[in-house]
């Protein structure tokens, strides 16, 4: 498997528990920067068997839905301190899923805990190597994880 089927797997995993059933990928590519043009990113850390960070970004109606489904509807936006920590908890998972999909023969992968990076008009560099992104789109949203990590032999 490589590392976008490992992605859309452990999308599969995370989100979809949650009732993000509609999420379809709209487009997979290998980029030479980790990056992201989202309003909404959620950074996390990779140390171990694979090294870097991933960078998962949503567009703000997907941050919203994503907040008030995960609260029960007592939080809609994702401003909110406990709707930074929904979002954040939510990557956390996936970023777990998928650095488990990478780990085998015993080798660990560590994640950092997330780093939450917003705002209108931004754009987040992070590193410049391989990055394996994946574009999501759905009826409430868009999102897309940029998988800037690399096996240390």
């Amino acid at each position: 498997m490589n590392k976008s089927d490992m992605i859309i797997s452990a999308v599969n995993e995370s989100f979809f528990q949650f009732g993000f059933s509609d999420l379809v990928v709209e487009k997979t590519e290998e980029r030479d920067i980790t990056s992201s043009n989202f309003p909404v990113n959620v950074i996390i850390g990779c140390e171990g068997a694979w090294n870097g960070n991933i960078i998962i970004g949503f567009d703000k109606e997907l941050a919203n839905f994503i907040v008030k489904t995960m609260t029960m509807g007592m939080i809609e936006d994702y401003r909110d301190k406990m709707g930074l920590s929904a979002i954040s908890e939510l990557c956390n998972m996936f970023a777990g899923a998928f650095v488990n999909k990478l780990s085998f023969n015993g080798r660990i992968t560590l994640i950092s805990p997330p780093t939450v990076i917003m705002g209108d008009n931004i754009k987040v560099f992070l590193s410049k190597v391989n990055t394996t992104s994946v574009l999501y789109s759905s009826g409430m949203g868009k999102m897309e994880i940029n998988s800037g990590i690399w096996e240390i032999t």
